[in-house]
């Protein structure tokens, strides 16, 4: 554990004077708009301090919604009808029905969209599938498409 003296302090660029607002460092990005003014307040016995955390700006963040992705099943003439249901139905969670209907669209116009997400589920939803696909023997594609 660190030991914190005047002498300490006073290195840093921090003094402690009798009477006196105890010293104040700002740190914010850039040290040009400080997000947080950290204190240490100094008591008689030189030893003890404690910090003192206060918000001295009002900050906005600006938060982004995450782009989508369409993951896109592609047709080849080895993978069965059945093994693209069970995918849709294991691994993007469609009834059964609208499995189907995704998987005739895969057959008949050689390409459909299982589903639409944020890049990360939508990358791990084509990686889960690409495994599957390759554990069952089928060469099976699956790519991404930012909406």
């Amino acid at each position: 554990m660190a030991k914190f003296s005047c002498e300490n302090l006073q290195r840093v660029g921090m003094t402690r004077s009798a009477g006196k607002k105890p010293p104040t460092r700002a740190f914010g990005k850039n040290n040009s708009s400080p997000l947080f003014v950290f204190s240490i307040h100094l008591y008689n016995n030189p030893m003890a301090f404690q910090i003192d955390i206060s918000d001295s700006t009002d900050t906005t963040i600006d938060i982004e919604v995450p782009k989508n992705y369409r993951v896109i099943l592609l047709n080849d003439d080895f993978t069965t009808m059945e093994f693209v249901v069970d995918i849709l139905t294991e691994v993007f969670h469609k009834p059964e029905e609208e499995a189907y209907a995704i998987m005739m669209s895969v057959h008949q116009s050689g390409k459909g969209v299982a589903g639409i997400y944020p890049y990360d589920i939508a990358a791990t939803k084509c990686q889960i599938t690409l495994k599957k696909a390759r554990e069952a023997g089928f060469p099976l594609k699956c790519t991404l498409e930012k909406e």
